[in-house]
């Protein structure tokens, strides 16, 4: 494992070798989960609205809040506004540190930075009538582009102490000249598709001293477990980050360059080489994944299954919106390197627009594997065959019934 305070020759290296994957693109799809209904959750919930925009963010009050005492206040930006998600999963936490989480229904990846921090500066004044904000406390916390958006946030505006980023690195590592430089927590999956570029982030930041501190937990590109989540809120309350951190991330020089080099050869390979090739390919990545003793190593084939996955669904929803067509390579390879994705099921029901039969078992296999929205089989005109058939309304009942159940 690499400790992240070694020598500046050792972190130039790195630095060159991370350089080609400083900007990976976004995570368009969220595996293993799908967007839940914007419903307000029960537990001392709020959902707040304005005259300029209607359900714009949700509050959580902790279950010991009391109107005349101070609280810390976390605002919270999900890649595609889908608030309930870290709600529902952080409310205990909330609960446990007496925080009162605020999550965004608006900001999302397209929107303009300047419109998420006009709409946040509506956002903040509204929560301060309503909340005894304890202005020593304030954080944002983001997933994926919302963690980019919670770190612009925090340099943007001054009462805003410090930013947590899951699943996303940054670009700009240097300190403000502003009195108080905000703290950065960087909180990263090791099978991440992003590690490495997290990785990048916490080199810049050590170097230019800037306060911060890196968790890393067992998992992909995803909201971090329960357990991940109530260190780093520990991390903040016990200041555990500072300008010279000593923490350590799972990598070394060897592994960075394999999965740098990997990422690089399957970028070229990803539209050249027919499905024959990927097949065998494919099987060789999980055959040396399965055989490495060291676990830097296999996580490195983890990490390249996830941005094989990741290059797969962005490539065949670009194709979508421009032909209409899904490309059946990259759907077969999306298939294979990702197969209990949702995504993965749902697309391929696409392709049987004229066998209803074929149709309906793909959706019924999205769902199973966890297909959430409604809407992705309601407002797609490729399944309206289905759509008077008591399948379908089985289908859509399922749907109601898990979101349901999970909201509880």
């Amino acid at each position: 494992m690499a400790n992240i305070k070694k020598t500046f020759i050792y972190s130039f290296f790195i630095a060159i070798l991370l350089y080609s994957c400083a900007s990976e693109p976004e995570k368009e799809h969220i595996q293993n989960k799908q967007e839940a209904s914007k419903k307000t959750i029960a537990h001392n919930t709020s959902s707040s609205k304005s005259k300029s925009f209607s359900e714009d963010f949700i509050i959580h009050k902790p279950a010991d809040y009391n109107a005349s005492q101070l609280y810390p206040v976390c605002f919270i930006f999900d890649s595609h506004a889908r608030a309930n998600i870290p709600l529902k999963k952080y409310k205990q936490i909330a609960d446990q540190f007496s925080v009162v989480l605020v999550a965004s229904t608006y900001s999302q990846n397209g929107i303009q930075l300047k419109l998420i921090e006009d709409h946040f500066s509506q956002v903040y004044s509204l929560v301060k009538k309503d909340i005894h904000i304890d202005d020593n406390n304030v954080f944002t916390l983001g997933f994926s582009g919302g963690g980019r958006v919670a770190y612009h946030l925090a340099n943007k505006f001054n009462y805003i102490n410090g930013a947590i980023s899951c699943g996303a690195g940054i670009n700009n590592t240097k300190p403000l000249t502003r009195k108080h430089t905000p703290f950065f927590i960087g909180v990263i999956g090791d099978k991440d598709f992003n590690y490495l570029e997290m990785l990048q982030t916490s080199l810049g930041l050590a170097k230019s001293k800037y306060p911060h501190h890196i968790i890393e937990f067992s998992g992909i590109h995803e909201w971090p477990d329960i357990k991940t989540m109530s260190t780093v809120f520990q991390c903040i309350f016990n200041n555990c980050y500072s300008s010279s951190p000593n923490y350590k991330l799972n990598a070394t020089i060897g592994t960075i360059k394999l999965e740098t080099d990997l990422k690089e050869s399957y970028k070229n390979a990803f539209y050249n080489k027919d499905w024959d090739w990927w097949e065998k390919e494919i099987k060789l990545i999980y055959k040396l994944k399965d055989k490495m003793q060291e676990s830097a190593k296999k996580l490195v084939y983890e990490r390249v299954l996830q941005y094989l996955s990741l290059m797969s669904y962005l490539t065949i929803d670009k194709e979508r919106k421009q032909y209409g067509t899904v490309n059946q390579k990259y759907l077969n390879i999306y298939e294979q390197v990702d197969p209990e994705n949702p995504e993965v099921y749902y697309l391929k029901a696409l392709t049987y627009e004229d066998d209803k039969e074929k149709m309906a078992y793909f959706l019924q296999l999205a769902i199973e594997k966890g297909l959430r929205d409604k809407k992705k089989l309601t407002e797609e005109k490729s399944f309206s065959s289905l759509f008077n058939s008591s399948i379908f309304n089985n289908m859509l009942h399922t749907i109601d019934s898990t979101n349901q159940i999970n909201e509880i």
